[in-house]
């Protein structure tokens, strides 16, 4: 939607000559995963490429859930901005480094 802007300064009221406009954010998209397989059992990382992520500054922002039906588990990750000179509140490219977890059998995943 569109909404009409007014700046107070001093006293004085003035009036933006057009409305602002509200666009949709863009669609967040997973575009690589490497490895997609990893033993059981072993440790082993996977990276994820994530593009158009809103801004990060810290690692609890992301989850990462190993899920198969109702069993879930958590893994810890890292994360890395692809272009670090960019404002970290600006919707940007992300590489995510995640843990396998290695006790899936114990989980009841595997």
């Amino acid at each position: 939607g569109s909404v009409s802007l007014k700046l107070f300064l001093r006293g004085m009221s003035l009036m933006f000559p057009s409305d602002f406009t509200y666009s949709p954010a863009p669609r967040t998209t997973v575009s690589r995963m490497l490895p997609s397989a990893a033993p059981i059992g072993e440790a082993s990382t996977v990276k994820l490429y994530v593009d158009k992520l809103p801004g990060v500054e810290r690692a609890d922002q992301i989850q990462v859930v190993f899920q198969l039906g109702t069993v879930s588990v958590p893994a810890s990750k890292t994360y890395t901005a692809v272009r670090p000179s960019l404002n970290m509140f600006e919707v940007q490219s992300y590489e995510i480094n995640v843990d396998v977890p290695t006790t899936i059998e114990t989980q009841g995943l595997y």
